[in-house]
């Protein structure tokens, strides 16, 4: 670990990360002229891979208080370009670029990070000879132009050393792993919309199972780090499975299906690459 260690704020809390999920990790490690912000190294000591963590100052689209034009992926797009300078030295390595908003209100959704890497986020509706939608066509997201992943002119991958993007967040762990969280909202969910008869119960029953939860020594509040990964499709090197931890969020590609998917749960809402 370098003597100076991990500066307070995303790095600091990276470093919680990453030593909640067991990993041995070094500050700052010299690659050829290259400083990446972490390196993650195996058992042995060796070097396995690499992250650069960058910070968004935001909100995208907004400053001083004055509404501007929305772009959701520019301030993301620009981050992956600054990271690649970081990773020139470790194309032999598997390369990360973690997100995470300093401003409060910046919120880096999944639509926002993919569009970023694969092309401004579209909807397509199979149309008629007519011209009108076809009934009961499949109406599909899909990437259209503008991904940092794919040359503009020729639709080629680049920025191939780019592993993974991901953002950094804080999640109520203990709330996650034990299960409460997935039961409380199941209690909601089965809760009619726009019944307030049923949403005064249903909020009961929340607070119990919350409360029983907290008597065995679960502490429901205790924050800790988490990643949405992305991977991108067209890496030279995928980001190891080993690396991701059971909190982790990951959209994946399956190019049989030709599909971005989330791994957790297997829903499939944007079209992507194929095989």
């Amino acid at each position: 670990m370098s003597s100076s260690g991990p500066r307070p704020g995303s790095e600091e809390t990276f470093s919680r990360y990453l030593d909640a999920l067991g990993l041995r990790w070094e500050y700052e490690p010299l690659i050829g002229s290259r400083r990446p912000d972490f390196g993650i190294a195996d058992p042995n000591g060796r070097l396995q891979a690499v992250v650069e963590i960058e910070d968004i100052e935001g909100p995208p689209g907004f400053a001083y208080g004055k509404l501007l034009r929305l772009d959701i992926y520019g301030p993301v797009r620009e981050k992956i370009n600054s990271a690649r300078k970081h990773f020139q030295r470790a194309k032999h390595l598997p390369c990360m670029l973690v997100l995470q908003p300093s401003t409060l209100g910046v919120q880096l959704l999944d639509d926002a990070i993919l569009g970023a890497m694969l092309g401004n986020v579209m909807i397509e509706v199979p149309l008629g000879p007519t011209g009108d939608p076809v009934k009961n066509g499949a109406i599909r997201t899909v990437f259209g132009p503008g991904g940092k992943m794919l040359n503009p002119k020729d639709r080629t991958p680049q920025n191939t050393t780019v592993s993974a993007v991901a953002v950094m967040e804080l999640v109520a762990g203990e709330a996650l792993r034990s299960g409460c969280r997935r039961k409380v909202d199941e209690i909601f969910a089965a809760t009619g919309t726009g019944d307030q008869g049923s949403t005064v119960p249903a909020l009961e029953s929340g607070q119990a199972l919350e409360t029983s939860f907290a008597r065995k020594g679960i502490d429901l509040d205790a924050r800790v780090p988490r990643l949405r990964l992305f991977h991108n499709p067209y890496a030279r090197i995928r980001w190891p499975d080993g690396l991701v931890g059971d909190l982790d969020d990951v959209w994946d590609v399956d190019r049989d299906r030709g599909v971005i998917y989330m791994a957790r749960d297997g829903q499939a809402p944007y079209r992507g690459p194929h095989a």
